[in-house]
């Protein structure tokens, strides 16, 4: 993947700004109700600017996710390309359930506020909610993973994002607790490393010791 500079440090800017939005998505979770949406949490307005934050956040990630694997994608080698290519996936799914949250829900829940008297999504859509969840965990779990060996960002980073991962399961979707706070800031960090490179080239991979 030949990238120039200039866009790789663009992508760290989206990752850093979709980190950031995260965090504030993250934050205004604590205004809403700790548990399934209900009909008043889902037509609040914490509730339609965090899905908003998180619906924009989305968007920038999959641009920074672009930079932050091309500053690597040489020296991370199969591994970061599949990381890469699942976060990727997955990312797209959870923006398309971000869409789902900020416009589809809030619309359902003022039409047909029976549909929230239960527990929540049924049958298929609660289980390609599932579907993405997973699919989004293992690809920035792999990504995680390929970047902490390959070790071009910041080592404590890395193992941020792959701590956060699955505790972002909890809050990416739904509202409550912000136990996503850690994968947010293991975003914000990577793509400020990113962003705060001068003239940084495509990585190639280190020659091993003889």
């Amino acid at each position: 993947m030949n990238s120039s500079p200039t866009l790789i440090r663009w992508g760290g800017s989206a990752a850093m700004l979709a980190g950031v939005l995260l965090i504030a998505a993250d934050l205004l979770s604590l205004a809403i109700s700790p548990k399934f949406p209900s009909v008043e949490s889902l037509t609040s307005g914490p509730y339609a600017v965090q899905s908003v934050l998180k619906l924009v956040a989305a968007a920038l990630l999959l641009l920074g996710l672009f930079g932050l694997y091309a500053r690597q994608t040489e020296a991370a080698g199969a591994l970061g390309l599949a990381g890469f290519i699942a976060a990727f996936a997955g990312t797209v799914l959870m923006a398309g359930a971000f869409w789902a949250t900020a416009f589809w829900a809030p619309t359902l829940a003022a039409g047909a506020p029976e549909y929230f008297d239960a527990e929540g999504p049924s049958g298929r859509l609660a289980n390609m909610f599932v579907v993405s969840w997973a699919v989004f965990i293992f690809g920035w779990l792999l990504f995680g993973v390929a970047t902490l060996r390959v070790r071009i960002y910041p080592r404590v980073a890395a193992v941020l994002l792959i701590v956060g991962a699955v505790p972002a399961f909890g809050t990416l979707l739904v509202v409550g607790f912000p136990t996503g706070i850690l994968f947010s800031a293991a975003v914000t960090w990577l793509g400020y490393a990113l962003w705060s490179e001068k003239n940084a080239p495509v990585q190639q991979p280190a020659p091993r010791a003889q």
